[in-house]
């Protein structure tokens, strides 16, 4: 089995989620960042107006039916949304990446 994974197409809609479901637009530097690293990270500040609509939407909508999720750490009070795929034949999670 060949896993093929369209990390462009992934961020995509990641972009289209945020906007849609919290009103959250990406800068092109978090874009980049998503492109390059999986994941991206924001200060506390920065996320916090989206933040509840961000909560709904991975409440409600299962892990195999999305692709990303979010994370607090916190021993910096950051927020970090990152890469996550599950399915009956495949876990990746990008927040278990080293950088």
């Amino acid at each position: 089995m060949t896993l093929d994974i369209k990390f462009n197409k992934i961020t995509e809609e990641i972009k289209e989620d945020l906007e849609i479901q919290a009103g959250f637009v990406l800068s092109d530097a978090q874009i980049k960042s998503l492109n390059l690293n999986h994941r991206v990270v924001f200060t506390e500040s920065e996320i916090k107006p989206y933040l509840r609509d961000i909560t709904e939407f991975l409440t409600v909508t299962s892990p195999s039916e999305r692709v990303w999720n979010c994370y607090k750490i916190l021993s910096d009070n950051t927020c970090v949304i990152t890469i996550h795929l599950e399915s009956p034949y495949i876990y990746f999670s990008a927040v278990d990446l080293n950088e």
